[in-house]
């Protein structure tokens, strides 16, 4: 009775999702979809972001083909949208860069240390390799 009981809650909960999302018109999608990001963005991985990057190029794709059917104001919603999820790449882009600084100053003395003893054993050696 219980599982009975989850399962029709479940479909409920499904089947109202679906009704609302379908009721959403393409630039509201892409809106939430930035909205969405935005919220979870702090916690993607590189794999989110690639799945995050593909899904949000698909909408803006359907969106150029219908986009003279949209009016000014979805247009702007888009547009709005669409700088909100740049500037979350840049975000990401620049914390990436930063932690790449870090990595490569923590690695930087055992870098520099084996290279300098290659250099001395380069200049060290008689010539006779």
């Amino acid at each position: 009775m219980k599982k009975t009981f989850l399962g029709m809650l479940l479909l409920a909960v499904v089947g109202m999702s679906f009704t609302v999302s379908c009721g959403k018109s393409l630039p509201q999608k892409i809106d939430d979809f930035v909205d969405n990001a935005s919220l979870k963005s702090a916690n993607y991985t590189k794999e989110d972001w690639d799945k995050s990057k593909e899904r949000f190029e698909e909408l803006i794709e359907k969106y150029k083909a219908k986009e003279n059917s949209f009016t000014k104001e979805e247009k702007q919603m888009v547009s709005r949208a669409i700088g909100r999820y740049q500037a979350l790449l840049i975000k990401q882009g620049v914390k990436d860069a930063e932690d790449f600084i870090n990595d490569l100053r923590e690695s930087l003395p055992s870098l520099l240390e084996e290279f300098g003893n290659e250099l001395k054993d380069i200049f060290s050696s008689d010539g006779n390799d």
